[in-house]
């Protein structure tokens, strides 16, 4: 198990270089088993073949980079980004994803479902920061896409987008309706706010029902 290290950027490192964002990501919790081929590259030429030690990194399990699958890269990513976030019941947000996550059948809708919530709750983390790290197709972007709910939008546009963009989509955002409106979310909270949640979820169900 890795522990989490302070980096230790050298003293002629140029903050124009390119390799700045993927430093400060480091700094901030992402491990060399995170990283894209492509990362791993960036690192080999600004740093040489022993990147990972100049960066702090000693343990013997690096010394030749470990590339995740593609459903690991996405749950390591998706538990990264919600990091230190709780739901409204107190316990760690990443617990909702995975349970969505867990509900699917195929790997696209795994990768999707670990992800649903990341570009709508993290704001630190944008759509090309994914698709840099995770090799995503076209479908499966559109549904993640889809899947994040925009700012001011109405709820019933934001349903009619998720049907629109098809059954990964559809199927990510029917199991995530019914782990949210389950008594297992809902209890502990107020009953006013349980019921504005049940009404907006009813809605949901109903308009994602003929979808499916």
């Amino acid at each position: 198990m890795t522990e989490k290290v302070t980096l230790s950027i050298p003293k002629n490192f140029d903050f124009v270089d390119e390799t700045n964002n993927l430093l400060l990501n480091m700094s901030g919790g992402l491990f060399p088993e995170h990283l894209s081929e492509n990362e791993v590259d960036l690192l080999r030429k600004r740093f040489g073949t022993n990147w990972f030690e100049e960066l702090g990194y000693s343990e013997p399990e690096y010394k030749k980079p470990i590339f995740l699958s593609k459903i690991e890269k996405a749950i390591t990513f998706a538990a990264w980004s919600h990091r230190g976030q709780v739901d409204k019941v107190g316990l760690p947000y990443i617990l909702h994803p995975l349970y969505v996550m867990l509900q699917m059948k195929t790997e696209s809708e795994r990768v999707v479902a670990v992800l649903h919530d990341v570009l709508e709750d993290c704001p630190q983390v944008s759509l090309s920061d994914i698709t840099d790290r995770i090799d995503m197709t076209e479908e499966e972007i559109g549904a993640l896409v889809a899947l994040t709910h925009i700012k001011n939008e109405p709820y019933v546009d934001y349903l009619k987008r998720v049907l629109a963009a098809g059954k990964i989509a559809v199927n990510v955002k029917w199991e995530d309706v019914a782990h949210n409106s389950s008594d297992c979310r809902m209890r502990g909270l107020p009953i006013e706010t349980a019921d504005r949640m049940r009404k907006k979820y009813a809605v949901a169900i109903d308009m994602l029902w003929e979808g499916r």
